[in-house]
């Protein structure tokens, strides 16, 4: 007897597997100001002056994003 098999409950991709053909190997992150190249979300500070101190000691700038509502940092360009 085998097991029926349950269905799995997938949350709506962050990437879009197709979008890189259709692109033409550009970009495949839909939320850029959130995530990482590698796809993982960069590090969130809850409060400005905590970014500000960070960004200040990485030699970065800090944004708000418009994604989480948190601070996140970003190379200086």
């Amino acid at each position: 007897m085998t097991r029926a098999l349950l269905p799995v409950y997938r949350e709506w991709p962050l990437i879009d597997p197709n979008l890189s053909s259709r692109l033409g190997g550009m970009a495949r992150r839909i939320v850029p100001s959130h995530f990482r190249k590698d796809g993982r979300p960069k590090t969130g500070y809850e409060s400005e002056s905590v970014a500000r101190q960070e960004a200040k000691r990485f030699g970065k700038t800090y944004y708000r994003c418009d994604f989480c509502n948190r601070f996140h940092l970003a190379s200086k360009s």
